[in-house]
């Protein structure tokens, strides 16, 4: 990719980058015996810190990493089965800024046995973390024959006849949806970190992300984010013939 195609940055999607925590490792040492220079962005998963894993992602060329936890919840992060607990994403975020990596975490609202306690803990941990960015979404995608997918079936939210082609998305019945769109979209409001994947009216976001690229923008997902949004207010003033 770099010597034929011209590649000059990378983002590890996933499945993510660091599971297992073994796998990263050898994908990083091999980038150092083969002196490969590039910069890149992983995503992936608090569990398990490692220093070592840190110093090798910065010596490697990390420029960023993306943190998936869904959760700052205790309670929560046990009904998602995420494998980890808030020590390690706050051991975690404690390594990035000591070998000086920027980072983000992504949350999804709304699991099993979300309720407003769990909503405002996981705000709360964010505000102490305080990651660089934070994308926050609203609902969990339903997938067929998953365990959420029971979970909805068994609690009337959806029938095993429904057309997965369209997205279904669950939010626990236990919470009002309209408070949970309310917190999260007044917390958005007041936190310039914050992200909710949302798009003006009539803009067509794909196209926007696409020339960004072309014009030679890299970099994690929060700047392209914020590259992304100043074209979209400065497409939607044009179309309303501001500029």
């Amino acid at each position: 990719m770099l010597k034929e195609m011209g590649i000059d940055y990378l983002h590890f999607t996933d499945s993510t980058f660091n599971n297992p925590n073994d796998h990263a490792y050898a994908i990083c040492n091999e980038m150092v015996q083969r002196k490969v220079s590039i910069q890149y962005t992983p995503y992936m998963s608090p569990f398990s810190p490692r220093k070592e894993l840190f110093g090798l992602l910065k010596q490697t060329g990390c420029d960023g990493i993306t943190f998936g936890v869904d959760t700052l919840s205790k309670n929560m992060l046990l009904n998602l089965k995420k494998g980890f607990k808030i020590t390690d994403v706050y051991q975690a975020a404690h390594y990035c800024r000591k070998f000086d990596i920027p980072f983000s975490i992504n949350l999804l609202f709304g699991g099993p046995g979300e309720n407003k306690e769990t909503v405002l803990e996981t705000l709360k941990n964010i505000e102490k973390i305080n990651p660089v960015a934070v994308g926050a979404m609203i609902g969990i995608r339903c997938y067929p024959r998953t365990q959420l997918w029971d979970i909805a079936c068994k609690e009337g939210l959806i029938s095993k006849d429904t057309n997965f082609l369209e997205p279904s998305y669950y939010v626990s019945p236990v919470l009002a949806k309209e408070w949970l769109i309310e917190t999260i979209y007044e917390y958005n409001e007041k936190h310039d970190n914050f992200f909710i994947p949302t798009s003006a009216e009539g803009v067509h976001t794909d196209d926007l992300a696409v020339q960004i690229f072309r014009d030679g923008f890299r970099g994690p997902f929060w700047k392209v984010a914020e590259e992304l949004q100043k074209r979209i207010g400065a497409s939607a003033e044009r179309q309303a013939g501001i500029t």
